[in-house]
């Protein structure tokens, strides 16, 4: 099983026009029904004018739930293309609705199905994506003396030291990739001379950005 996942951090949109139809794209993160229901509804309400919403969705497991739809265009033209830049850039937890405003001439099978990725790319291009870790959570009570050891430790291995309580010991969180936590534990007890006390291990998904963890 895959222990890491490019997910959209934070949405964008796109908007390209083709023979004075509009296509925008609208791109969110999404993680559940009741979220992408409301995403489209919102989409709906936003843009109650046009022709047509399409839509694409991906969400994170192994296989990965997804789901499309051409919202009325011709068979193929639009949700399964915009799931191939979706599926092509290995994005998971992720909608991209492309809503299109029709101006007056048809497109053909070809051009339709060239506006709808090209919008949906440009919605991702707008984005923020990011990568999801399935991890461990290790919760350890270390001396002082060991916690300067272990952030200089943490330069070197996939291993991210998280907040540290300071009382007569130190109370310290370190996230790691699931496949990775055995050796980090075997490394930590090694270099603490088995002093340091793991107190506690979860299951966690956690993301890495602006020099940062986010546990989701």
């Amino acid at each position: 099983m895959k222990n890491t996942y490019n997910i959209l951090y934070s949405g964008g949109s796109g908007r390209i026009e083709e023979k004075k139809s509009v296509f925008i794209a609208d791109v969110r993160p999404v993680h559940n029904d009741d979220e992408i229901s409301a995403f489209m509804d919102e989409t709906k309400k936003k843009y109650w004018d046009a022709s047509h919403h399409c839509y694409a969705y991906v969400l994170s497991g192994e296989p990965a739930p997804k789901k499309f739809s051409d919202a009325g265009e011709p068979s193929g033209t639009a949700g399964k293309p915009i799931l191939d830049v979706i599926e092509g850039n290995g994005l998971h937890d992720i909608m991209i609705i492309v809503t299109r405003y029709f101006g007056g001439t048809l497109l053909g099978t070809g051009g339709l199905v060239r506006a709808y990725q090209a919008a949906a790319r440009e919605g991702i291009a707008d984005s923020v994506i990011t990568e999801r870790h399935d991890g461990i959570l290790l919760r350890y009570t270390i001396d002082y003396d060991l916690y300067g050891k272990l952030r200089k430790m943490s330069e070197n291995e996939p291993m991210y030291l998280l907040d540290p309580e300071f009382t007569d010991r130190i109370n310290l969180n370190i996230a790691v990739d699931k496949s990775d936590s055995e050796n980090i534990i075997d490394k930590v007890e090694e270099l603490s001379a088995a002093k340091a006390e793991l107190t506690d291990k979860q299951d966690i998904s956690f993301i890495y950005i602006n020099g940062k963890v986010e546990i989701l």
